[in-house]
């Protein structure tokens, strides 16, 4: 019988009950499954991990505020990110797609940020619409004259109808995640296909960062906790993202591993360095940080 985990995964006084004796689990938010337990404690959130889907998924401390997406957010704590788009990864990501999109289609980028894509796909011909609900970001993209609505994706209503679909780097910010990649497979047709780019908890990287907080006892969290992120609440190994996907109107064509570019990484000269060792043994076993999923609707 697994053992069951307390709400908070705070520390109790003498004589208390251990919340991992209590009753009161938290349900998987991927496959729902009441195999949970407090896994990894970290600085701002505990990290939660299922037995059932191997998904891990984060939950705030008392006292955290969650990350807001504001100016700051993309001009200041992500700057690296925004100004160094993967433009290797993303034509190693069109190859795939242009076998399922037809010529100059039309393509929605779902959480486009400041339109690194968006301009990549119309340099390719296509025609690209974004949906981003952060009005800094939506306005940096609208000044790159890039069609953008800021506003959900639930409320989003496509001026056109999609051929394809991008969602870099999102899912592991949603909280909601069924509603979220469900409301992505309406905006295709049936047979249109989608590429979601996104962390992978099993990776190289992650699994370093996990190995030093266990033989640490904890105390050695610190690594952990800069690979998980604040914003980070969901922490898909590559079975919960399919498992996401198919149960949300997807079906998994392929994928594959890439790596982080460190350029894009706000770090010192020696984390980068250990960053790239990380990288060298993650090619070894094509696990790398990256795991990036092409998918098609689905008619159910």
């Amino acid at each position: 019988m697994p053992r069951t985990i307390g709400s908070t995964g705070e520390t109790r006084g003498p004589g208390a009950k251990d919340p991992l004796d209590s009753q009161d689990t938290i349900p998987c938010p991927i496959c729902a499954g009441r195999d949970t337990r407090l896994a990894y404690p970290l600085i701002e959130c505990d990290l939660y991990e299922c037995g059932e889907c191997f998904h891990l998924f984060s939950k705030l401390k008392p006292g955290i505020e969650a990350e807001s997406y504001g100016d700051d957010y993309y001009l200041d704590r992500h700057r690296e990110y925004f100004e160094n788009p993967d433009l290797a990864l993303f034509e190693r990501t069109l190859v795939r797609l242009e076998h399922h999109w037809k010529p100059q289609g039309n393509v929605v980028d779902v959480g486009c940020g400041n339109g690194n894509w968006l301009a990549v796909l119309r340099e390719r011909g296509y025609h690209a619409y974004g949906v981003e609900t952060s009005p800094a970001a939506a306005a940096a993209a609208k000044e790159r004259g890039l069609q953008v609505a800021c506003t959900t994706i639930d409320a989003y209503q496509p001026p056109v109808p999609m051929d394809g679909l991008i969602s870099w780097y999102v899912v592991e910010h949603i909280e909601e995640i069924d509603a979220f990649i469900a409301d992505s497979a309406k905006i295709l047709p049936e047979g249109g296909v989608a590429a979601f780019a996104t962390v992978d908890s099993g990776s190289t990287v992650y699994q370093l960062g996990k190995l030093l907080h266990r033989i640490s006892m904890g105390h050695f969290r610190g690594p952990l906790q800069r690979i998980c992120e604040i914003h980070h609440l969901q922490h898909f190994s590559r079975r919960s993202l399919d498992w996401t996907l198919r149960k949300n109107g997807f079906e998994v064509l392929e994928r594959f591993s890439a790596p982080f570019p460190v350029s894009s990484v706000k770090a010192s000269s020696v984390q980068r360095l250990l960053l790239r060792i990380a990288y060298g043994i993650a090619a070894l076993y094509d696990s790398h940080f990256i795991q990036v999923v092409i998918a098609r609707r689905t008619g159910s």
